[in-house]
């Protein structure tokens, strides 16, 4: 950073003053944990170009401690190269480092571990909670404290919590959070924000801390709301989060993008905040993607977990391209620089297209791969085994007796796959799983469409031979719940599986599946015959692939004809895929990519979609450039295109 230069960030009445003068914040969201190390320099220095004179940045407590007492800032995970990055590209930064967060973040940026407690309670003054939280606040604090701006980085301003008056109203908690900020070293502003609802403001704030107001539309109803519930209008006008979008859901076909109505009124809040005065940020600027098994949960009616990528209808996009938004706000903050400042051109985004056909040659069943057992009277979730995400086999014995009795799972968390002797008798989602199961022909699939209990899950067992049966309980885990009174989402099997909902199974072994790097290292491939019909048993499948230098840049894989699964290249994990959309597509960064050999390993849990694509299905397709969601405005043809190999 050169030489260290302080400055000052305050408040003067109804506005914020930087160095002594009026400043207005125009600022973007961003988290790094979403975009590869090598592309954060190019985003934060579109947000610059697109007019933003701040960032506002999301810390995930559950990967920077994946473990009790194992921190991680390195590589990916390295706050302060990034907010470094930040002040290089002339941006201040807002930081926002929980301990929770939401953000459609798994546990909403909690840390999976607490979990393990039966008795965990979380957002709250318990004393087990904050034990962890305090470790963590002060251990990441020894990161940024040097990075304030009192001490000549960019960080102008640190968020109490988050949204906490959605949640709760623990006020010895905020102070506490706020307490351990300031012993920290945390000299510059603090701050809250909630939504304009009474109910919430008056949770989530705490005397003598800026107090701003998050929402999506009528900035000044909501700036008034802020006022009336101050007391005054000598406070600035805060909007930490205006949702310029919104998150998607699996099974959700409204894509906010393609409402320009909604798009329409955006701008003109947006010019109405600029006008007068108002500091905001943009919730997000860019969304990036939610890779590996990042990507969080909602429940409010059920359950519902959020697609891979984050786009979140953001000006850029996951891929760093720049959208038709992005250049109408360039154009309107233009004319609001502090102090007059020109803006710098527009960064190049890394190139994309597709990439050479590829082949899988070789498979590995996940059957043949579940290692040792554990041995339990009942069914437990995950995290009680110190399994943080991925699949876990509940397996037991089933007796004649039980032919044709319907099989209850009760607090199905998320997914099941059910087998008995090896067979696929049935497939239940969370949230879609009930008592009358009908076939999807479609996909081939038993789901359950009743919805009494949306995490009750029932199936039929068919006849069982003389000696008895086994039964296999495969459960995959999606997103943990993010947002609401429902965080507290283990995984798995999180009560009991019974008959007629009364008589409960007994003697179970079970088997943790994490699909981590050990995990997945320890896979034996071999070449194998690909099948000529859609298989019933989860498997992965393997292809290398070759390129040269001018093959390496961002794509996206072709997921449109698989049903569910994850996949991996080079050892990183792209995310999940489904078929039940929006999404069909997963972004690939070049940057993963390598001159030479690559591979790719698929995780197939159910099959290609019909028979005849078998061949199609497994043999690997490339998109051309596109937003991983665009194929879904009717009105427009996609912008990709396909790229098969030849037989």
């Amino acid at each position: 950073m050169g030489d260290v230069i302080t400055r000052g960030f305050t408040v003067n009445g109804d506005h914020f003053c930087l160095d002594g003068k009026p400043f207005q914040l125009i600022c973007g969201e961003i988290h790094y944990q979403r975009i590869p190390r090598p592309y954060w320099r190019h985003r934060l220095q579109a947000a610059r170009a697109m007019g933003l004179n701040a960032v506002s940045i999301y810390m995930f407590w559950n990967v920077h401690e994946p473990k009790p007492g194992v921190f991680d800032f390195s590589g990916e995970n390295n706050v302060a190269e990034f907010v470094r990055m930040a002040h290089d590209a002339g941006l201040l930064v807002i930081l926002r480092p929980g301990p929770y967060c939401c953000a459609e973040w798994d546990f909403g940026g909690l840390p999976w571990w607490l979990l393990a407690d039966g008795n965990a309670r979380v957002r709250c003054n318990d004393q087990a909670y904050m034990a962890a939280v305090r470790r963590y606040m002060k251990r990441w604090a020894e990161e940024l404290v040097g990075l304030q701006c009192t001490r000549g980085g960019p960080i102008v301003m640190v968020q109490v919590e988050n949204e906490y008056g959605s949640y709760g109203s623990d006020k010895e908690y905020l102070a506490a959070i706020r307490d351990a900020l300031r012993g920290n070293g945390f000299d510059v502003m603090l701050f809250t924000c909630d939504g304009p609802g009474d109910d919430m403001l008056a949770g989530g704030t705490l005397p003598g801390l800026v107090t701003g107001v998050n929402f999506g539309g009528d900035p000044e109803s909501s700036f008034k709301k802020l006022h009336e519930f101050l007391g005054t209008k000598a406070a600035p006008m805060l909007c930490p989060e205006f949702y310029t979008g919104w998150f998607v859901h699996w099974h959700n076909k409204d894509v906010f993008r393609k409402n320009p109505v909604k798009i329409k009124q955006v701008n003109h809040d947006l010019q109405w905040m600029l006008d007068a005065g108002a500091s905001f940020s943009l919730y997000m600027y860019h969304g990036g993607t939610n890779f590996g098994f990042t990507a969080g949960a909602n429940y409010f009616s059920e359950y519902k977990p959020d697609i891979t990528s984050y786009d979140y209808d953001a000006p850029l996009l996951e891929t760093g391209q720049c959208n038709a938004n992005y250049h109408a706000y360039r154009e309107m903050f233009a004319k609001y620089q502090h102090g007059g400042a020109a803006l710098p051109p527009v960064p190049e985004a890394p190139a994309m297209g597709t990439l050479p056909a590829i082949h899988f040659t070789r498979s590995a069943a996940l059957f043949d791969h579940l290692g040792p057992a554990r041995h339990e009277p009942q069914v437990r979730p995950m995290e009680v085994f110190g399994q943080q995400h991925g699949l876990i086999l509940y397996r037991t014995r089933v007796l004649p007796a039980f032919s044709g009795k319907t099989v209850t799972i009760r607090e199905l968390h998320d997914y099941a796959h059910v087998f008995l002797d090896g067979h696929r008798i049935a497939t239940l989602e969370r949230g879609r799983a009930g008592t009358k199961p009908s076939l999807l022909r479609q996909f081939g699939l038993l789901l359950a469409k009743a919805r009494q209990d949306p995490d009750v899950a029932t199936f039929k067992l068919p006849s069982i031979p003389a000696g008895g049966a086994t039964l296999d309980i495969l459960v995959e885990a999606h997103g943990r719940v993010n947002y609401g009174a429902r965080l507290l989402d283990r995984k798995g099997i999180t009560e009991h599986v019974c008959i007629d909902d009364r008589i409960i199974f007994m003697g179970w072994e079970i088997h943790s599946l994490p699909l981590d790097s050990t995990f997945m290292g320890a896979l034996a491939f071999k070449e194998r015959a690909m099948p000529g019909s859609p298989a019933r048993v989860p498997m992965f499948h393997e292809a290398m692939f070759t390129l040269a230098a001018g093959d390496v840049h961002d794509t996206y894989l072709d997921t449109s004809l698989w049903r569910k699964g994850m996949a991996w290249v080079n050892g990183r994990n792209l995310g999940r895929f489904w078929c039940v959309g929006p999404q069909d597509a997963l972004y690939l960064p070049g940057c993963w990519l390598k001159e030479g050999e690559n591979r790719l390993v698929l995780l197939d849990m159910e099959g290609p979609l019909p028979p005849k694509v078998v061949e199609k299905a497994l043999k690997g397709t490339w998109k051309l450039p596109a937003p991983a969601m665009e194929k879904i405005d009717s009105k427009r043809p996609p912008v990709r295109g396909k790229l098969h190999a030849k037989g």
